[in-house]
């Protein structure tokens, strides 16, 4: 049986983003409704996960929609990275990308005392599942009585495809404006590296920071994906991205921290 988060189980605390947590928070209200709202979803997170977006000394008393909110928008955002739909004025929706990758962290929604929390999925039950899979494959890979099974030296040598959960930001930031000019060696503006970065002009310090921080981190997570996988990432109409883009776009991303360094500063001089 599958543990609720509130079970005193912080290692799966420590196992999701924020990000991840928002995403969590909006399958959760998926259960129950094909759209909700982002009054919804701030409520929501902030109950399942007061940790992360409590307000600041009323942390289990009201919510900080902002650390809520930022996660949706821009480049970096659920909605950029195509796990959210907005359909309307603040009203969102969870899309077939978002609740694929909240299966892959092994938390299902289930309602619990009028609050739906989520459960981690038994290993061990999922282990045996897969070990009853696997043999299932096996017996009906052997060759029959009415002759043996076609092969091919391409089928032998086919490997899996690995799927990059976050292609299709990798997609966008590969072709966004700052992308474009960095390959023709034109000039790139601090509005075309916002864009870049998924952050506005009247960005708060915080997203700022929490921004920058993600960027650098998926980009790196894609130079191990590449490396790892041997392949480039496939994304969806758009041309693939290979490892040689992917150094690119880090050099990028470290060419325009610098060259728009005061910019940024002014930014992280404000509060919030």
């Amino acid at each position: 049986m599958g543990h609720s988060f509130h079970d005193g189980d912080e290692d799966m605390n420590e196992e999701l983003t924020t990000l991840k947590k928002v995403l969590v928070a909006a399958a959760m209200l998926d259960v129950d409704k094909q759209t909700f709202s982002a009054e919804d979803l701030i409520v929501c997170a902030w109950k399942t996960f007061p940790e992360s977006f409590g307000l600041v000394g009323y942390r289990d008393a009201h919510p900080d929609s902002n650390r809520v909110l930022a996660k949706l928008m821009g480049t970096l955002g659920l909605c950029g990275r195509g796990f959210l739909e907005q359909t309307d004025t603040k009203t969102y929706r969870l899309t077939t990308s978002g609740r694929k990758l909240v299966r892959s962290l092994n938390y299902v929604p289930t309602p619990e005392s009028g609050v739906t929390k989520p459960a981690r999925v038994d290993r061990s039950t999922t282990n045996a599942s897969e070990t009853a899979s696997r043999e299932q494959v096996t017996v009906s890979a052997t060759p029959s009585a009415r002759g043996p099974a076609p092969t091919s030296r391409a089928a032998a040598n086919a490997k899996p495809v690995v799927v990059f959960e976050d292609a299709v930001f990798l997609a966008r930031v590969a072709s966004s404006v700052a992308g474009q000019k960095f390959s023709r060696g034109g000039m790139i503006t601090f509005d075309d590296a916002c864009s870049f970065w998924g952050i506005a002009r009247s960005t708060s310090s915080s997203v700022l920071k929490a921004r920058l921080e993600e960027f650098d981190q998926l980009l790196s997570l894609a130079e191990q994906h590449v490396r790892k996988t041997g392949a480039p990432v496939k994304t969806e109409g758009k041309p693939d991205v290979t490892l040689t883009t992917v150094v690119g776009l880090q050099g990028l991303h470290r060419m325009l921290l610098q060259r728009y360094q005061r910019e940024l500063d002014g930014i992280r001089a404000r509060e919030g």
